[in-house]
């Protein structure tokens, strides 16, 4: 079940400049996006979600603010709980066209913490996820903790 998007989607050719610039600079795909497969099924944040049952509080604690910076999370983020926030995950992982079956092999390799080539390969494949997600108005800092 969806829920409406608070923020304008942004716009993609914006959102890929972005994207160009965070990997150039973090000389990897998976420098840039960081943690963010982490969000997708399967991954850490959506066990200890459910484990802690966070799933039906907010993905951001009301009033929070990060130390030396005010506009780290989205409007779209301070609107949503983890449960809504991993339904658009789920609904991203469909839309942006990537094979499942080659998600779950990629994580099961990457899962691995001395497979580096695997995290790559599975942060590259997961990256159109992570576009379209940024494209709906999440920001990295909401995409990559």
């Amino acid at each position: 079940m969806s829920h409406e998007y608070v923020d304008r989607p942004q716009d993609p050719t914006i959102i890929d400049a972005e994207i160009a610039v965070g990997i150039e600079q973090a000389g990897s795909v998976f420098g840039h996006i960081n943690n963010f497969t982490n969000n997708l099924p399967g991954g850490f944040w959506r066990s200890q979600a459910g484990d802690l049952e966070l799933v039906d509080s907010p993905l951001v604690r009301p009033g929070y603010v990060p130390e030396g910076d005010e506009n780290t999370h989205s409007a779209r983020a301070r609107t949503v709980t983890w449960r809504q926030f991993f339904e658009d995950v789920d609904r991203a992982v469909e839309e942006s066209g990537v094979d499942q079956l080659e998600l779950v092999r990629l994580q099961t390799l990457a899962d691995n913490p001395s497979q580096g080539e695997a995290q790559e390969a599975y942060s590259r494949f997961a990256l159109p996820i992570y576009r379209l997600l940024r494209i709906w108005g999440y920001s990295p800092f909401d995409l990559q903790r």
